[in-house]
């Protein structure tokens, strides 16, 4: 018997290496961002959305509204995932200089469902800094720069409780006063403050530390951010990022001595 596994382990590496050594080229030569992405507006009363994503954002929203913040818009980027359909809605507080972004994204294909949902507030400061705090547990493909703080508690399902964290975490970090800099660096164009703030920074950055290249119309990655942006999606890379967003947001928690409501949960999943 154990002849005859041996005759066949030659296999194993067969079976285990083409996600590592494969998939990344698959990437290099398929994976596109268009840039500038449309920025497509979106009525969530009107539109033909999925369930899954209005019965997320609608009360949501109203929690947000009962909390100081008023609606700019929602949007779907047709052009930045595909196979997808999305819808995200920003919201803004003009007393506290706060943005945040509720985002619900589903399958197109018959059955797939909703795959993520989640809420992230935003403090933006004068020097380009940027705080932002999210309950989404999906964790993101780029790499952030230095002065970009992102902390996640995914666990986290109460907006105001999700608030509480984003707005002390922002006042450690010591940044100065936050900034609607949708307003004071874009006028109020939402298509714009998305397109450059939320997408082509990190795309820039991306570049400039060697994953990306810029093509005609976009990026597209380059041979060593498609093994990076495929290696960190599997075994063990991905449980070990995930440990490490785990670990940041119990440093703040310590850093703040704050603790959780009985009723939320902040436990890994």
């Amino acid at each position: 018997m154990w002849t005859l596994i041996e005759n066949y382990l030659w296999v194993i590496p067969l079976l285990i290496l083409p996600p590592y050594l494969a998939f990344p080229l698959v990437i290099l030569a398929t994976f596109r961002l268009n840039y500038p992405t449309t920025v497509l507006p979106l009525d969530l009363d009107e539109s033909d959305l999925p369930s899954d994503i209005t019965d997320f954002i609608i009360p949501v929203s109203r929690d947000l509204e009962a909390m100081g913040f008023e609606q700019v818009g929602s949007f779907g980027l047709p052009d930045l995932i595909p196979n997808v359909v999305s819808c995200s809605l920003l919201l803004v507080n003009r007393k506290s200089n706060e943005a945040v972004m509720v985002s619900s994204v589903c399958g197109t294909a018959t059955g797939a469902g909703l795959k993520t949902k989640y809420v992230e507030f935003v403090s933006r400061f004068p020097d380009g800094s940027c705080a932002q705090t999210n309950n989404s547990r999906e964790l993101g493909a780029f790499r952030e720069p230095p002065n970009v703080h992102t902390i996640k508690f995914w666990d986290v399902s109460e907006v105001r409780t999700l608030h509480l964290l984003h707005t002390q975490i922002a006042s450690s970090l010591r940044m100065g006063e936050p900034r609607l800099t949708l307003y004071e660096k874009f006028d109020g164009d939402l298509e714009a403050y998305i397109n450059q703030s939320a997408i082509g920074d990190s795309c820039e950055y991306q570049t400039k530390i060697g994953l990306m290249r810029t093509v005609e119309g976009g990026y597209r990655a380059t041979l060593k951010g498609a093994y990076i942006f495929v290696w960190q999606e599997l075994f063990p890379f991905k449980s070990l990022r995930r440990m490490a967003a785990w670990r940041k947001s119990r440093h703040w928690l310590k850093e703040m001595s704050l603790k959780m409501p009985a009723h939320q949960s902040l436990g890994m999943r």
